[in-house]
């Protein structure tokens, strides 16, 4: 597990060094495996730039020849991703950057091109492993700001491995709470007690047809979405936790996870069938269809979220394409329960599907 402690320094009153922290989490029994912290060389050469052009290259296919704006002057970068357009905020190493690759960026010239720099994917600035193409950072941002301060990479990151008996610890706040006790600070709550969304009448029934698999489960309906990118800050600490952003929505249940340890998933409520939500354990065998994209097949036993039609989600493993959210989406149906722990671990097991939500 990875803990920025720009987001640990959130919960506490006070925040010890790096060093420090590392050695008194270890001596009370969470092994803190090291501490990463961005190379001066990397951090010092890392921009936000914006893309204000892009036009193919004239001697190669496969590449492209981006005008970009990174504060002080336009550069030309010659940049083989395909996801940006112009007017997308990036991340922009400059000459003189060394990657964690220890890729060393100057200027070059590139099948006839002068590209000055280098436009970063997140699997190149070791965050997490993401090939399909650069870091396109959303909101509007200023080109040439340090894009380890906006990002929140510029704190250091604790690697912890937390063992099954401290399930306490798998999140932001968790380890905070033991950070609190170990060193005798205080602890900050970021919410209060109380709901602040008033109750009003569902669409949905909740059906729970077995309180030992479900015990609890509870559903918000949310109307007139909006599915972007995340604002730079929450993508940035996902980044830092090792999470790939994705849209506004999955990011904010993540972040949730991440920073509470409470799973959420979001519903396109557009794709619900029927007006009703079951809890059920399967009583046959059954198949869907996961958000990564791959035919899971369901045994007798295995807990699932469904609807009129039959399994949207693999319950606390993961979600099912058919109700996955898009850039469509306009309205979610937002869950947060609590299922048996044995029986997520036992259908995650057997399935060699492995999420955050089911560990």
């Amino acid at each position: 597990m990875k803990v920025p402690l720009a987001w640990l320094a959130d919960f506490l009153d006070e925040l010890p060094e790096a060093a420090e922290l590392a050695s008194g989490l270890t001596l009370a029994g969470l092994e803190v495996e090291g501490v990463r912290e961005l190379d001066p060389r990397l951090a010092d050469h890392l921009v936000i730039a914006r893309i204000d052009a892009i036009e193919p290259h004239p001697n190669a296919d496969r590449l492209s020849v981006c005008t970009v704006d990174d504060g002080t002057t336009r550069r030309t970068i010659v940049c083989g991703a395909r996801n940006m357009a112009p007017g997308d905020f990036a991340v922009l190493a400059l000459p003189g950057a060394v990657l964690p690759s220890g890729l060393k960026i100057g200027k070059a010239r590139i099948r006839g091109v002068e590209s000055e720099g280098m436009l970063c994917s997140a699997a190149e600035l070791d965050l997490y492993d993401d090939h399909t193409g650069i870091l396109i950072l959303g909101g509007q941002l200023e080109p040439g700001a340090p894009a380890a301060s906006v990002l929140g990479l510029a704190a250091p990151v604790l690697e912890i491995a937390v063992t099954p008996n401290r399930g306490d610890c798998l999140s932001i706040r968790g380890v905070a709470r033991e950070v609190a006790a170990v060193f005798g600070l205080g602890l900050s709550e970021r919410f209060g007690a109380q709901p602040n969304v008033p109750a009003g009448p569902s669409t949905y029934e909740v059906r729970i047809e077995d309180r030992d698999a479900c015990p609890f489960y509870r559903g918000i309906e949310v109307d007139g979405v909006t599915v972007g990118s995340s604002p730079a800050w929450l993508a940035g600490r996902l980044a830092a936790a090792g999470l790939r952003p994705l849209s506004n929505v999955v990011d904010v249940t993540n972040y949730v996870l991440l920073e509470y340890g409470q799973p959420l998933h979001a519903f396109d409520r557009d794709r619900l069938v029927g007006t009703t939500i079951f809890v059920r354990r399967l009583a046959a065998a059954a198949q869907v269809e996961t958000l990564d994209g791959q035919q899971r097949r369901l045994a007798p036993g295995d807990t699932v979220i469904a609807d009129a039609e039959g399994p949207v989600a693999i319950a606390g493993v993961m979600g099912g394409a058919r109700t996955a959210v898009s850039h469509n989406t306009t309205r979610l149906f937002l869950e947060s329960a609590v299922f048996d722990a044995r029986q997520v671990r036992r259908t995650s097991r057997r399935l060699g599907l492995v999420s955050e939500s089911s560990y």
